[in-house]
């Protein structure tokens, strides 16, 4: 080849840099980039050696060995073990009164089975899962017994008996010193356990509620098993720093460093010694807020990383670090052995591998809490599979270790201390102890000793094999593309244009340090940059903290923006115009209902809509767009319709409304010139979506597919305002109970049963307040919200909203209620027609609050639709099917239905 006007024989060049006799194998390239010109890059297989003799002392494990037994020596372990007995206690009569309250094992002598379990507790097909884990811990401890597979003889558990259980477990934290805030969140995540398990609550709006992570952080930081088994870790990592030698800097890389529970101990605890520290998450979110808690440590470096995927492409090489530390992270991953083998190629040879494990599968009080959060991901595919685990046990990590090369691995605490009970095991141990150690740097400089200049590769990348053909050559094409983008961060789009003046500055310096660091242009796209749903709603927050005059802008109104246009320009002129906004001229033209969402211009083209549902706007969306708008570039468009005229659709009268809406939205999206429709709609947005597919097709279009998403009419006409708030609030995520209104949804609906048994087809307005009998508590609390004013009630839904859905002015909120029950008026109004064409529903598959049930829904689709309906079943309830949790799903199968459409 010619480099710099010299001709190289790559041969020479391999052969003096395999003269290095920790050189196992050495294939050198071309590297083409056109920023720097060409240039040489080698791969390097290091020699393999014979591994060390076995069972000589290791000073790293005995110094963590040494702290965690002084850690243990100011733990009394009989009050240990009885608070860790309570907490099993309070956890198990959580499970109990999830099942009795369900209405499950209520008649002596009543069997049922799993599947009947499952439905009474209306359980998600995730958390199916967990169901089964607690049946098993109830009956392993007695309390439940098995036969036959069916379940019967639960042993109940009374509210105060459960009461005085977690009274007893506080009691005795305090005495231990646990953890008053992991405490805390635990009972936190029990007292909904029903809504998680039925999918009606999603636990990271109760970890993370509105984004904060206060609460998580401080239960991780400061809990019993951290600080325990973080003194052991701090003081392997300090004997690691101070007996290092070498030409680079101890290279330590911590992998899913999430709240910074571990983070917050390792930094400052090696500040002293110099070492290279690699802070890494797979979300945004987490690393933007460790940047800003380790400022102050200039040598800490951040950056992101998704140990489920192959860390090359993500900017971080094969044996580029001396040591790992990963905590309670392996098992969250689908195949914990694969993601092992992930960390073990970024180790160098001797590099040390720290993990921090909970091993103790039957941990009772995390199968009401934390465990919830494991349930977020992918199904696991490794060993857990088909065992009915959620967590790795002690002997199947030590196995997975040894079959990934990881050799003298020690265990802490050991068997007779204390701590073992907690589940929680640190794992020292030694990669690649068959390789010989060898670095970039001293590569180099033997290189540079026996070739010209010009011929010393610019790059020594080590691997642990290099690649073959099928004819037993190295594969150069394949190294070739191991080679590792420009910069110092992972390959992303080249920044727009800079900012055009201070406010658009100050935008791309609040996006720049959530997005880790990322360039940020005026046209950029935020989802494009890495942003997701999680950091959105960060951002948010911090425009109205640093922004002037932001702070009164509404949350959902900056969040709609950003759904619309994400770009620092488009931000931008929102802030500047949302205060300067001129009423309409009453001969203005009328706003489109059509909103341009992601892709080219529909002219065309295939277009993807979404139908807004009962709030009037593309807001229900929101994670699925997130997810979509971080996709690469589609060549199709995708759009929305909104209301577009907000007081004219609150005036007008319900009945018809949603056929008068539908034409105007078949006019305007024929107006687009798209030649090609898929139709998407959630909740109102089916009904809408069907009527829209209607006009469509008479009008000569094409409609390709029409989706709908939990959607149904109820066979009768809504008129009672007070269960329209009751349907709001929980569409808002708000607690009804909050706001006044019983505690229990299936005495609600079965209220309305009873005034709609009175009055066949009309729910009247007032029903619910008259009733009385087996009724009369329902009865009792409409009566009370009756008494009081639609302006006080609206004040408390302000109040109760959870921050993770965001800060409402009053006005803000009664507007939403009033679209969102003019909206339910019109649902129970509408007449359909029979649809001719084919229709996808999307079913959720979790709990059917009032005015729905499974079949009802399911019979309103199969009577409507004249050709063929496919039923898919799909994660969450009504409220959640869109959620973060749940929209990769659902775009997934949009994307098998519109044949990519969306995304290709």
């Amino acid at each position: 080849v010619k480099i710099r006007g010299y001709r190289i024989e790559l041969a020479e060049v391999e052969a003096a840099v395999q003269n290095h006799p920790a050189v196992g194998g050495c294939a050198v390239v071309v590297d083409d980039d056109g920023s720097v010109g060409r240039r040489l890059a080698a791969f390097v297989e290091p020699a393999r050696v014979e591994p060390p003799v076995t069972g000589r002392a290791d000073p790293v494990a005995g110094a963590a060995a040494r702290a965690v037994r002084e850690a243990s020596a100011d733990i009394d372990a009989d009050r240990l073990g009885d608070f860790l007995t309570a907490l099993d206690e309070a956890a198990l009569g959580v499970m109990t009164r999830a099942l009795t309250d369900a209405g499950l094992f209520t008649d002596d002598g009543a069997a049922l089975s799993f599947d009947a379990i499952c439905a009474g507790l209306a359980a998600t097909p995730r958390h199916r899962h967990l169901v089964r884990r607690w049946l098993r811990a109830l009956t392993d401890t007695g309390r439940l017994r098995h036969t036959a597979g069916a379940y019967t003889a639960l042993r109940t558990v009374s509210a105060d008996d459960l009461s005085a259980a977690w009274g007893r477990a506080a009691e005795l934290e305090r005495e231990v010193g646990w953890s008053s805030g992991l405490l805390t969140t635990m009972r936190t995540c029990a007292d909904r356990v029903r809504e998680l398990v039925s999918g009606t609550a999603d636990i990271r709006d109760v970890l993370f509620p509105g984004a904060a992570t206060d609460a998580i952080e401080s239960a991780y930081r400061d809990n019993l098993a951290i600080r325990h088994l973080g003194g052991g870790l701090v003081a392997a990592l300090r004997a690691l720093a101070a007996g290092h030698v070498g030409d680079e800097r101890l290279r330590i890389l911590e992998v899913a460093g999430g709240v910074g529970g571990v983070t917050t101990r390792l930094v400052p605890a090696l500040a002293e010694f110099g070492v290279d520290y690699l802070f890494t998450d797979a979300s945004p979110f987490f690393v933007a807020e460790a940047r800003e808690r380790f400022a102050d440590h200039a040598w800490v470096r951040f950056g992101l990383l998704d140990i489920t995927r192959d860390p090359r492409p993500q900017g971080h090489q094969p044996n580029s670090f001396d040591v790992i530390v990963c905590a309670n992270a392996l098992h969250a991953t689908p195949d914990a052995g694969a993601a092992l083998g992930r960390l073990r190629e970024l180790l160098a040879p001797k590099g040390r591998l720290a993990v921090v494990e909970h091993t103790r599968d039957q941990h009772y009080p995390l199968m009401v809490s934390m465990e919830f959060l494991e349930l977020t991901g992918p199904a696991w595919t490794d060993l857990r599979a088909d065992s009915g685990q959620s967590f790795i046990t002690r002997p199947q990590w030590l196995g997975l270790l040894a079959e990934h090369g990881v050799r003298d691995t020690v265990v802490l605490p050991p068997d007779d201390d204390p701590m073992t009970r907690t589940g929680q095991e640190l794992f020292l141990g030694t990669a690649k102890t068959d390789r010989a150690r060898v670095g970039p740097a001293e590569l180099a400089r033997h290189t540079a000793t026996r070739l010209p200049e010009y011929m010393v590769p610019s790059a020594f990348h080590l691997v642990d094999a290099l690649p073959h053909t099928g004819n037993g050559k190295v594969d150069r094409a394949r190294l070739v593309s191991w080679l590792p983008a420009q910069g110092t961060a992972p390959a992303g789009p080249a920044p727009s244009a800079e900012p055009a003046d201070d406010l658009e500055r100050q935008l791309a310096d609040v996006w720049r340090e959530l997005l880790v660091g990322q360039q940020v242009g005026r046209d950029d796209d935020f989802f494009a940059l890495g942003g997701d749903s999680l950091l959105v709603a960060r951002m948010v927050g911090r425009l109205r903290e640093q922004i002037p005059g932001a702070a009164d802008l509404e949350w959902e109104s900056v969040l709609r923006n950003m759904l619309l246009l994400p770009t620092v320009a488009g931000l931008a002129a929102y802030l500047r115009s949302a205060g300067d906004v001129e009423p309409a001229r009453p001969d203005a033209a009328p706003a489109s209902p059509v909103v341009h969402l992601h892709g080219p211009p529909a002219g065309g083209r295939t277009a993807t809509v979404l139908v807004h549902a009962g709030t009037g706007t593309v807001m229900p969306y929101r994670a699925l767009i997130t997810e979509i708008r971080r996709r690469p570039t589609s060549e199709n468009t995708l759009l929305g319709l909104e209301i577009p005229a907000l007081d004219h659709y609150l005036d007008a009268p319900p009945a018809g409304l949603i056929e008068t809406l539908a034409a105007d939205y078949a006019r305007a999206l024929a107006d687009t010139g798209a030649t090609r429709f898929h139709l998407v709609g959630y909740c109102l947005g089916g009904l809408i979506a069907t009527e829209v597919a209607r006009g469509l097709t008479e009008s000569g279009a094409d409609v390709a597919s029409l989706t709908v998403i939990s959607s149904h009419s109820p066979r009768f006409r809504l008129d009672d305002e007070l269960l329209s708030e009751y349907s709001f609030a929980v569409m808002m995520g708000i607690n009804p109970a909050d706001l006044g209104f019983p505690a229990d949804e299936n005495a609600v609906a079965a209220a309305a049963d009873a005034v709609l048994a009175d009055s066949p087809g009309v729910l009247r307005d007032g029903g619910l307040a008259a009733l009385s009998g087996e009724h009369a508590d329902v009865a009792a609390c409409f009566r009370a919200l009756g008494a009081t004013s639609r302006h006080q009630r609206v004040a408390r839904m302000c109040e109760a909203v959870p921050a993770s859905a965001g800060t409402y002015e009053h006005d803000h909120m009664t507007r939403l209620f009033r679209t969102f029950r003019q909206s339910v008026f019109a649902i129970t109004r509408y007449e359909p027609e029979p649809y001719a064409g084919d229709i996808t529903f999307l079913r959720h598959s979790g709990a059917y609050p009032f005015p729905g049930s499974r079949d009802a829904v399911t019979a309103h689709w199969q009577d409507l639709t004249l050709g063929d309906l496919r039923i898919l079943d799909i994660e969450g309830d009504h409220f959640s099917c869109l959620s973060v949790d749940h929209a990769p799903g659902v775009l997934g199968t949009l994307d098998d239905l519109t044949e990519g459409a969306v995304t290709r």
